[in-house]
């Protein structure tokens, strides 16, 4: 039905209006939303990524430094000196025999090993074993390492703390692809300021074939000279202290420590028994070993597209990238439900624009009305119609008074 009333038209038009910027309001809110609410996801990955980088570092930092004041120290100089020559006094024999009572046949079971002081036999090294022992098994447990190697310059481990199977082995002979072989020959070929060894993560047989790494730090004698190396097991090669530090992971969230050959060091979330077996090899790790720091979106090595803040670390010549990454799809989940409450409401205030714009319109358009038809009365000689809103101070009042004007003009002319 065709609306003929120019003061319905006006109210329409003006509830009209009044929803559409309602609406384009909430739109553009709606967007501005997005962008915030993508934003403080992406700022969450970061800030995550952030944490494990600086927790990953300070912890190694943290192992690196204790060992150059343990090496430093006269009397660490001394206990390895002394340690290393009565193990070398040894015959093949006797040696033997000392071995296998401390990590051997003949040994204690390997989780008592370290409390032993001395096997009981009338060997110099035995004596210095029960003089020093104690010092080093306290330093392993205040440093959380599981174990610490004294090295003799040929590459054999005269001393550990736990006597797990390397113990009295020759490294570069007997263990020559192993991660304690590999920084043995790093430490000891450093020159000063005797830059720390540091081995990747890797699988290690006297580990019981689990994940280890090692840094390593030469022993030098007091010309300078050196004279073998002490090795450090890292604590945490899961590194779980620094990712129970970093912020909540989301119900999708994880984070990637991936070495330069693609390998992902520790466990995925996602990818159980995938550390050190594993290759992810995504635009995220390229892009991260490369050595880029960013935030990023992009398909992960389960299909999903994620959020992901990216960033490597480089220690002592071992890189890693880093990714702490989300799946869009939790963030739009998130996201999807903040806007949907947020549209609702503009709905709700879209409605009450138009009513309170339908109002105000047909207040102006109500008096328009009746004075137009006053002005009818007065067009046809109804020269008595009363004429209303003449007390009103608005445009309306002027109008009605107006009309009294020209009622009396045309009294006084008829």
């Amino acid at each position: 039905m065709k609306i003929r009333s120019v003061s319905v038209r006006i109210v329409a038009l003006v509830a009209t209006l009044c929803s559409l910027t309602g609406l384009a309001v909430a739109s553009l809110s709606a967007a501005q939303t997005y962008r915030q609410l993508l934003s403080a996801a992406e700022q969450r990955v970061e800030d995550i990524r952030n944490s494990v980088m600086t927790g990953i570092c300070n912890g190694v930092d943290d192992t690196v430094n204790t060992l150059r004041v343990a090496t430093l120290s006269p009397a660490t100089r001394v206990q390895f000196a002394d340690l290393a020559a009565a193990f070398a006094e040894l015959s093949p024999d006797a040696r033997a025999d000392l071995v296998s009572r401390y990590a051997g046949d003949n040994a204690a079971p390997l989780a008592l090993r370290a409390a032993v002081d001395s096997v009981g036999t009338d060997s110099a090294y035995d004596t210095l074993h029960n003089a020093y022992h104690r010092h080093w098994l306290r330093f392993a447990q205040e440093t959380r390492a599981p174990d610490l190697l004294f090295v003799d310059r040929e590459g054999t481990v005269f001393y550990s703390v736990r006597k797990r199977e390397d113990f009295g082995v020759n490294l570069p002979t007997l263990l020559p692809d192993s991660i304690a072989a590999r920084t043995f020959v790093a430490a000891v070929a450093g020159n000063p300021p005797y830059v720390p060894a540091f081995s990747d993560i890797a699988f290690y047989s006297p580990n019981g074939n689990a994940p280890a790494a090692f840094v390593g730090l030469p022993m030098v004698d007091g010309s300078g000279g050196t004279i073998g190396a002490i090795l450090i097991q890292l604590a945490d090669t899961n590194f779980a202290a620094a990712l129970q530090a970093a912020p909540a992971l989301g119900q999708t969230g994880e984070v990637l420590i991936v070495g330069s050959d693609y390998i992902v060091r520790n466990e995925p979330r996602f990818a159980e028994g995938s550390a050190l077996v594993r290759k992810i090899v995504t635009d995220g790790t390229r892009r991260a070993l490369n050595g880029e720091i960013a935030r990023l979106h992009y398909l992960n090595y389960r299909g999903e597209t994620v959020v992901s803040a990216i960033g490597a670390i480089d220690l002592y010549g071992v890189r890693w990238g880093i990714l702490s990454t989300n799946d869009l799809s939790e963030f739009h989940e998130q996201i999807f439900d903040v806007l949907k409450v947020n549209f609702a409401l503009a709905i709700v205030l879209s409605l009450i624009l138009a009513i309170v714009g339908a109002f105000f319109a047909k207040s102006v358009a109500t008096p328009i009305v009746s004075l137009t038809g006053t002005l009818a009365q007065l067009s046809g000689g109804d020269h008595r119609a009363q004429i209303p809103f003449t007390g009103r101070e608005d445009e309306i009042g002027k109008l009605a008074r107006g009309l009294v004007t020209f009622r009396e003009a045309l009294v006084e002319s008829g």
